[in-house]
């Protein structure tokens, strides 16, 4: 074929969820234990089944059938939570499968879920999590075991012209940069997707935490970052509602660059939960990765967004953490936005004085 003639029939990026995911493709989502990522692709399940934006802000085309498979979540909570994130509507185009025992490295249970399928057609097919979807001779550290898995889930993206969402589990190693270096497993895993993000929890309470969903950067150009927010609701300890829904583009209002630093900082003050953290400590403890003035901005940007708060010390010196970690003797104080320099300290004890005596 004639180059202008293969230019002439390359299409454009179809979206089955605008800008987030392609239709006819492969995902990966991959987030730490208990972070929020089972959360996130039930609420992906029930938005395309219906139609409606995914997260109140990602359109779709149309309600489309969906299959999910999850043998990770419980079937009691994974039934609480549709119910919830469905509002007790009917979602007659889900098809759930719960701790079925289908392992979708072996080309038999491939087949029984492709005939399992047949009867709903659908065009978005979750797996939750690659750890409970793969027998026990799979290991996801070895190329050819995870080549095997894809030649699967081809076989399954090609019968129904779906897309495929695999969930799995990021390491223990700090968020920087090079975000696809924590993904446990074989290299191969990142490299046989078309589209792949990271979720990590940031912060908030049972009835409302925050998730910050970031792509890694492939093939297929998606949105940049963004944070999206959980509410929930219980009623004598059982939960009635839920709704996930956009917060802000991650990178609003900061250089780009710096876009990983602000979880690696975040990342930091959950380890220093009951310590908390100075501008200071936050240049060290990185490792020189970032310095004084990158570490200000990034701070500076957390605070205006509400992710974490400060609280005054002797000699003027800040120390942040995130709202629920604030100790009681040592109340957060609301100052001027930004994270000031050395030379404006006497200007900030000034305004405490003030606002203490006016106080008093």
């Amino acid at each position: 074929m004639y180059l202008k003639d293969f230019l002439s029939q390359s299409k454009e990026t179809e979206w089955l969820v605008d800008r987030l995911i392609p239709g006819n493709s492969k995902i990966l989502i991959a987030a730490p234990p208990g972070h929020g990522k089972s959360w996130t692709l039930e609420a992906l399940a029930i938005s395309v089944n219906s139609g409606q934006p995914f997260l109140n802000k990602y359109a779709l085309d149309q309600a489309e059938s969906v299959a999910l498979l999850d043998q990770d979540t419980p079937s009691d909570i994974l039934a609480d939570r549709m119910r919830a994130l469905s509002f007790d509507r009917p979602a007659p185009y889900i098809r759930v499968f719960s701790q079925e025992g289908l392992y979708i490295d072996t080309v038999r249970d491939t087949n029984r879920l492709i005939q399992y399928l047949e009867e709903i057609q659908p065009k978005l097919v979750i797996l939750e999590t690659l750890e409970t979807i793969t027998s026990d001779k799979f290991d996801e550290n070895r190329a050819k075991d995870i080549d095997r898995l894809f030649k699967n889930l081809s076989l399954i993206q090609k019968e129904f012209q779906c897309a495929v969402v695999l969930s799995h589990h990021l390491g223990k190693g700090r968020q920087g940069t090079e975000s696809g270096n924590r993904i446990r497993g074989s290299s191969a895993l990142l490299a046989r997707v078309d589209v792949a993000y990271t979720l990590q929890r940031l912060s908030g309470s049972n009835a409302t935490r925050q998730f910050l969903i970031q792509p890694i950067p492939k093939r297929v150009q998606t949105v940049p970052g963004f944070l999206c927010e959980l509410l929930t609701e219980e009623n004598e300890g059982k939960l009635v509602a839920a709704e996930m829904r956009w917060v802000v583009d991650w990178t609003t209002n900061l250089d780009p660059a710096l876009a990983d630093g602000r979880t690696m900082v975040l990342d930091l003050l959950r380890d220093r939960a009951r310590e908390g953290l100075t501008v200071n400590e936050a240049v060290q403890v990185s490792g020189g990765y970032f310095g004084d003035r990158e570490t200000r901005e990034i701070l500076r940007s957390l605070l205006e967004e509400g992710l974490i708060t400060r609280a005054v010390e002797a000699h003027g010196r800040f120390r942040f953490w995130l709202p629920e970690f604030v100790p009681s003797q040592s109340p957060a104080i609301a100052l001027p936005a930004g994270v000031p320099s050395d030379g404006q300290w006497q200007d900030i004890e000034s305004k405490l004085s003030s606002t203490q005596t006016q106080e008093s």
